[in-house]
């Protein structure tokens, strides 16, 4: 079968047993161009399947949750403190120096 070209396929069997597209061979003159389509292949398919992957999405949702309360703990927090200080002003301008 070395050598041979399948008709479905069009692939052939090279002298170690690597498999050889006949359409890349014909189309770049090397393997280069066949590695780089494996390659681009391969991180597609990897970023696909970590775009569907949903694990740690909980994760993230809770440290957006926990991002959002800290920033209304901070502005409540901000506001209490001046009306705070006021006050405490406005009872020490009450006592006699």
């Amino acid at each position: 079968m070395r050598g041979e070209r399948a008709a479905s396929r069009k692939i052939a069997i090279c002298g170690e047993g690597r498999i050889k597209h006949k359409r890349d061979s014909v189309a770049s003159g090397s393997n280069r161009a066949f590695a780089m389509r494996s390659m681009t292949t391969l991180f597609l398919q990897t970023l696909r399947g970590f775009a569907r992957n949903e694990d740690g999405a909980t994760a993230i949702e809770y440290a957006i949750i926990a991002g959002c309360i800290s920033i209304a703990i901070v502005a409540a927090v901000q506001s209490i403190g001046t009306t705070l200080n006021n006050t405490f002003n406005s009872v020490k301008a009450g006592f006699p120096s």
